[in-house]
């Protein structure tokens, strides 16, 4: 696949879950797994892993999100060839939910020089070990006294070829292939971004500001965004000394920020094509995932 990737459709709560991924330093993510519990809409979701998730995982999920766009097929409950046999086993969708998930092959090169890095210099070992951590983190969703689970992915990686293989859960799925609800993230934007701080704000913004719209947040909102938890107010000061050039970031890629009040900023998204809107009542072709 030769052409440029536009866009990923993610699920809202992906992009929205306070601190499923942050911004961390050389050491931080051992430090503490990851245990994130968020309510979205009607839907309590839960995200457990061995490690913490950082911009890294994250930006490298906008890309494996992006690819299976154009070329995902659906992973049946049931397959029978080996390889996709095997991620359905490592996705560990629940037994006795018939959920479509979905899967995609390419070669390392691809992932890598779609998330700015080359092949080579160690980065196919950063690579895997990227996936490794996103196929340790569980997903639990609630709704109405139901509950589904699965992984946030499985991959298989062939050495000899470097070829991966790699499936995404029924909810990653269900954006991928337009069903709502899901959110645009645009590539070209996220390419443009040079902090981790700067594409954490990005992807949390675009969880909930549709495309065209207007939203209203404080500094340390952002902060939050970008770090998850506070800390000592010595850090907090120099967070909030970064925060500007995050903002401008978001400027360069056509976002329009000004200032309303004390710490306060108004942050307008791009118009464009638009994601569907984010509705927090249930969907109907989503609320089938948790019939009883």
């Amino acid at each position: 696949m030769d052409t440029e990737l536009t866009h990923a459709r993610f699920h809202p709560s992906y992009c929205t879950a306070p601190g499923l991924f942050r911004s961390l330093h050389k050491g931080q993510r051992k430090m503490k797994k990851l245990d994130v519990s968020y309510c979205w809409g009607s839907y309590k979701m839960h995200f457990v892993g061995k490690e913490r998730l950082g911009a890294d995982d994250m930006r490298l999920l906008q890309v494996i999100v992006a690819l299976a766009g154009p070329i995902g097929v659906t992973l049946s409950p049931d397959p029978t060839k080996a390889i996709p046999l095997a991620l359905r086993h490592k996705l560990e969708v629940d037994a006795g939910r018939p959920l479509d998930a979905i899967m995609l092959s390419c070669s390392a090169s691809k992932l890598l020089a779609e998330t700015g890095m080359t092949d080579g210099g160690g980065n196919t070992n950063i690579l895997k070990a990227s996936l490794t951590r996103m196929n340790s983190v569980t997903v639990i969703v609630t709704y109405d006294g139901a509950i589904a689970s699965y992984k946030m992915l499985s991959h298989i990686f062939e050495g000899r070829s470097k070829q991966l293989h790699i499936a995404l859960n029924p909810m990653l799925a269900d954006a991928v292939d337009n069903k709502p609800p899901f959110t645009r993230i645009e590539l070209n934007e996220v390419r443009k971004l040079k902090s981790d701080a700067a594409r954490l704000i990005h992807q949390r913004l675009c969880g909930f500001v549709n495309q065209g719209q207007t939203h209203k947040v404080g500094l340390d909102r952002l902060c939050s965004y970008a770090w998850g938890e506070r800390a000592n107010p010595a850090t907090e000061r120099k967070r909030r000394q970064r925060i500007p050039d995050a903002v401008r970031s978001l400027s360069d890629c056509g976002w329009i920020v000004s200032e309303d009040g004390r710490n306060q900023l108004l942050i307008s998204r791009p118009s464009g094509s638009g994601p569907v809107k984010c509705e927090s009542r249930p969907l109907p072709k989503y609320r089938s995932h948790f019939s009883k």
